[in-house]
């Protein structure tokens, strides 16, 4: 019945969701990641459900390529329930990050959650239904040194997500 798409699938919270997702009876679920082994492992440890499991490369800091990707591949997918989960930490002082730094933590955290979700939104506008999980991080509400960035990027999550929680309503 439903579809699910994680980013960030491949390890962690992602590959937690993807268990998830598949033990609830996502029938199926599609797993992007830029670790092409990670995804690959993916059936191996959860053979049971391999079936069901469909992985794709995909690396969030390829704009151009996630833009193809949605309007290829996710505009002929129904996406019932979009987890964007992937996510980067530099750990950096403000002042050591390159600007290519900032605009790839910028990208990967906020700007290609907001992609993804501007992809599946219309469809699920049509079939009335439909969820949107964006795992941000207490570094979204507390501030620490070394993640001046990272903190920017799911500040701006958190942020984007409430908002977008009120217009869904609406």
């Amino acid at each position: 019945s439903k579809h699910v798409l994680i980013t960030g699938a491949a390890s962690g919270i992602g590959k937690i969701m993807l268990r998830m997702a598949l033990e609830k009876g996502a029938a199926k679920v599609l797993a992007w990641d830029r670790d092409e082994l990670g995804l690959n492992a993916l059936s191996a440890k959860f053979p049971e459900y391999a079936s069901r499991i469909e992985v794709r490369v995909v690396d969030l800091s390829d704009r151009a390529l996630l833009t193809e990707e949605g309007e290829s591949w996710l505009g002929s997918t129904q996406v019932d329930i979009l987890i964007n989960n992937a996510g980067i930490v530099v750990g950096k002082m403000f002042h050591e990050h390159s600007l290519n730094d900032i605009d790839r933590s910028m990208q990967i955290n906020t700007q290609a959650l907001m992609q993804l979700a501007h992809f599946v939104i219309p469809g699920m506008m049509k079939r009335n239904e439909g969820v949107i999980c964006n795992i941000a991080s207490l570094a979204g509400l507390v501030s620490n040194p070394r993640m001046s960035v990272y903190a920017a990027s799911k500040w701006a999550v958190i942020g984007w997500s409430d908002s977008l929680r009120l217009e869904m309503k609406q």
